[in-house]
């Protein structure tokens, strides 16, 4: 999951958002678990602040999604 934006904060929402939509198309995971899952279990990273654009990655482990 990425997120890119020239505020911090908001490339954090986008790679939510990027979270969501992955868990959503892929997994079949509703709204609501997909939502509370990312402030559980996801791993934020920030990629990149020296730029005009800001980035976070995030990581959600395998393991997690094997059914």
């Amino acid at each position: 999951m990425l997120g890119l934006d020239h505020v911090l904060d908001e490339a954090l929402r986008n790679a939510v958002r990027d979270a969501l939509t992955l868990l959503a198309n892929r997994y079949a995971i509703p709204a609501p678990v997909g939502l509370a899952y990312p402030s559980a279990a996801a791993d934020f990273h920030i990629s990149q602040v020296v730029d005009t654009v800001k980035g976070v990655h995030g990581r959600i482990p395998k393991t997690d999604l094997m059914c």
